[in-house]
């Protein structure tokens, strides 16, 4: 009974789940594979449950999880395509020493222009610039108001903007 069912279904579904699939896809000979796979889970389900009540609606929800499944393994696996000859494309242009050297120095000057501020005015610098963390953040941890956080930060950017403007 579920194999005259199955068959039933294949023969007025087929071409719509193929369609559905290769509108995801793209791809006539992955669409046939994923059509054939939803079929089959639902040719199981007849087996373990003896019916469906909207076939068509199962089998495209089966085929929609089925074409996710796919592309989620697809992605994961085209890291591993990359040839090697193509890997320069990827480099870090930070790998330069020239430019290693350059940026070393600007921070080196960045350390110096912040080692001039007030000690808190570091802090609040140091905490909110470097660390990340938000003023509200900041205050609560030098145990000072938000407002106090925003004059001390602004003293440190006007500073340290100063400082770049006078290196160019």
């Amino acid at each position: 009974m579920a194999i005259d069912q199955a068959h039933q279904y294949y023969r007025a579904y087929a071409s719509k789940v193929t369609r559905y699939i290769l509108l995801k896809t793209n791809d006539p000979e992955l669409s046939a594979d994923l059509t054939h796979e939803s079929f089959a889970r639902l040719f199981a389900l007849l087996q373990q449950k003896g019916g469906v009540e909207k076939p068509l609606a199962y089998l495209y929800t089966v085929a929609n999880h089925l074409v996710i499944d796919h592309l989620r393994s697809h992605a994961v696996s085209r890291t591993d395509t990359v040839m090697p000859e193509d890997l320069h494309v990827h480099e870090d242009p930070l790998a330069d020493p020239a430019l290693q050297v350059m940026s070393l120095s600007s921070i080196e000057r960045l350390h110096d222009v912040v080692r001039q501020l007030p000690l808190r005015t570091q802090q609040v610098f140091q905490l909110g610039r470097i660390e990340g963390l938000r003023y509200k953040e900041v205050a609560a941890r030098l145990d000072i108001s938000v407002s106090s956080v925003q004059k001390h930060m602004a003293i440190a950017l006007e500073l340290v903007m100063r400082h770049l403007e006078d290196d160019r």
